[in-house]
């Protein structure tokens, strides 16, 4: 087939630009008589009978009807009567099948538009409540295959969309947001509970809206939701740890104030400050502030690293005498734990010069080792080491072991994270859930390259 555009000088280019027939009933004499121009394919072909009729749905030109005879034909004659008579109904079947077409594409579209959405589409319709449409996001929230979802009545299929018991307030929350939607009622943004058939437990953020005919007849609902179980389960972290801090902030805020009015009322009885119980009191308020002064930074530096606003200072520093001077620290803070260092690669006389931020690098070494002794409250050997080795001279381990109450195995993957406590831990052992936390990210910018020096 040829295209023929319609600015071409051939018969059937007119038909657009007319609604009656074109009917020659002899093209050889309508040529010999300057009628049809004489170069014409049909002529030349012997072809002497010709029809062409436009086919018209209302006002949109759907193409043209055309036939050729190798006699000559009457305008008013039998194959004239049948084509023009079949042309109506060929105009509307073919405008059907275009609108059909266009329509299709239109679906097919619009279904592509709905498969690519970052959230679960669910289409139900209001014959039956029976769920016409998923998209793979649905899917692999529900937790369900589509043969599973496809044709099932939504409002009447307990899992794994709701609780098992259909009767709790959780299993009848979608039904309610369903059926007001078939109300012809819009739901925005309401959180329900779902149970997947594996027994996993997630939190959507549902919308449901009627879908209208011309009429306003309601013919279905359709539902988004996405799934919002990290976000809440982080909100609920947030909300435990702010629930910790003000426990934690508050110990030491009461511990000072109580130190300092042991202070005032030595002063109002004019005794010295420079009795043991005096100098205890400072002592105190002094262990406490530096307590509180930690905390708050702890807090802190979580706000810089969301914000990448944590800044390093790296500078040459000797990795073994910041261990060293840790360790002592600690050794004198503790009198029920011995902490021994243990070296690997080097001896205590060497230096180990590594760039990095010291005050940073020792906040990491005091959260382990604190960790240690925080989780081992019975006493015991606290081990911290260092490993050295010439033939990988980018690279240092480090590690602190105790023998306390160890992390159980489940609990490995999770004890970096923000917030995290361990669910074996006494609850009257402090914590804000971050020490972990700001060791791991700590390190990880701490890129450094250790270089050792035998010292004289």
């Amino acid at each position: 087939m040829q295209d023929v555009p319609y600015s071409s000088p051939f018969l059937i280019a007119k038909a657009l630009k007319q609604r009656n027939p074109i009917i020659i009933e002899d093209m050889q004499i309508a040529a010999s008589t300057d009628r049809i121009l004489s170069n014409n394919p049909l002529v030349a072909l012997g072809v002497q009978g010709y029809i062409c009729v436009p086919l018209w749905f209302k006002d949109h030109f759907e193409g043209a009807l055309t036939a050729s005879f190798q006699k000559a034909i009457q305008r008013d004659g039998l194959e004239v009567q049948t084509l023009v008579g079949c042309s109506t109904h060929i105009a509307a079947a073919l405008a059907h099948a275009r609108l059909h077409t266009t329509v299709e594409n239109e679906r097919s579209r619009l279904r592509t538009v709905l498969d690519q959405l970052p959230e679960g589409i669910l289409i139900i319709e209001a014959a039956n409540g029976a769920v016409s449409y998923a998209n793979c996001v649905a899917i692999d929230i529900l937790g369900v295959s589509l043969p599973n979802i496809i044709g099932f009545p939504l409002h009447r299929y307990p899992q794994p969309y709701e609780a098992t018991d259909p009767n709790s307030p959780q299993g009848t929350a979608l039904k309610f947001t369903i059926i007001r939607a078939l109300c012809g009622e819009t739901i925005n943004s309401q959180e329900i509970t779902v149970f997947r058939p594996d027994g996993s437990k997630a939190i959507l953020l549902f919308s449901a809206a009627p879908l209208h005919i011309e009429n306003g007849v309601v013919t279905g609902v359709v539902l988004v939701f996405q799934d919002i179980t990290a976000q809440k389960s982080i909100e609920q972290q947030k909300n435990e740890f702010l629930s910790i801090a003000s426990h934690e902030l508050r110990t030491p805020i009461t511990t000072i104030q109580g130190m300092a009015e042991i202070l005032q009322m030595q002063v109002e009885r004019g005794q010295s400050l420079s009795s043991p119980r005096s100098m205890r009191a400072v002592n105190g308020i002094v262990e406490q502030s530096q307590h509180l002064a930690r905390l708050i930074e702890e807090m802190l530096d979580i706000s810089r690293l969301e914000n990448a606003q944590l800044l390093l200072h790296p500078a040459p520093h000797n990795l073994l005498a910041t261990l060293s001077q840790v360790i002592e620290d600690h050794t004198i803070t503790t009198h029920k734990h011995q902490l021994h260092l243990v070296l690997q690669g080097l001896s205590t006389g060497d230096s180990l010069i590594v760039s990095y931020d010291e005050e940073r690098m020792v906040q990491i070494l005091n959260n382990l080792i604190s960790n240690a002794i925080k989780y081992s409250p019975s006493g015991g050997d606290i081990e911290v080491g260092l490993r050295y080795a010439a033939e990988l001279p980018g690279e240092v381990l480090l590690w602190v072991k105790d023998s306390g109450i160890g992390i159980p195995e489940h609990e490995l993957a999770s004890i970096f994270k923000r917030f995290h406590r361990a669910n074996n831990l006494d609850r009257s052992i402090s914590g804000l859930g971050i020490g972990l936390y700001l060791v791991h990210e700590l390190s990880l910018i701490h890129i450094s390259e250790p270089t050792r020096q035998a010292e004289s």
